[in-house]
């Protein structure tokens, strides 16, 4: 598995169903923005992630590094799409799902249910990945 093959073969098209215009309307307004990630696995740490695409998993090659030895994480667990007005969070091949709060409820999501989660920039999301828990736009 390799994080910039899947990237690249999954990037251009999701970019293209995302933007494509119905009746002149765009549907993602706005400009892309840096996400910022903060990452709970033991200790906190957190992350600005200026780019159109990156993933998280456990596996070094990825852009965000999760604890390898936690096996609920896969390799490539999930990758993250930066687009304009929303944040498109893809998990369509991990072995244990993601996990996603919203309201205070977690909802399980796994793979075999195409997870796909959209978070609107500036909106704050909490994704659960194995024992680690990833903000995306944290509240300061």
């Amino acid at each position: 598995q390799n994080p910039k093959y899947i990237l690249d073969t999954l990037a251009l098209p999701l970019k293209n169903k995302f933007m494509r215009t119905r009746g002149g309307a765009t549907l993602m307004d706005g400009s892309r923005k840096p996400i910022t990630l903060r990452i709970e696995s033991g200790r906190t740490c957190e992350l600005v992630i200026d780019a159109d695409t990156f993933c998280i998993g456990r596996q070094p090659t990825c852009d965000v590094q999760l604890d390898k030895n936690d096996t609920a994480v896969s390799r490539i667990h999930l990758c993250v799409f930066n687009l304009p007005g929303s944040i498109l969070v893809v998990d369509g091949w991990s072995r244990s799902g993601t996990q996603i709060e919203n309201g205070g409820e977690w909802a399980f999501k796994s793979h075999s249910e195409g997870s796909l989660f959209l978070v609107p920039h500036g909106q704050p999301a909490s994704l659960r990945i194995g024992n680690s828990r990833i903000l995306i736009n944290p509240c300061p």
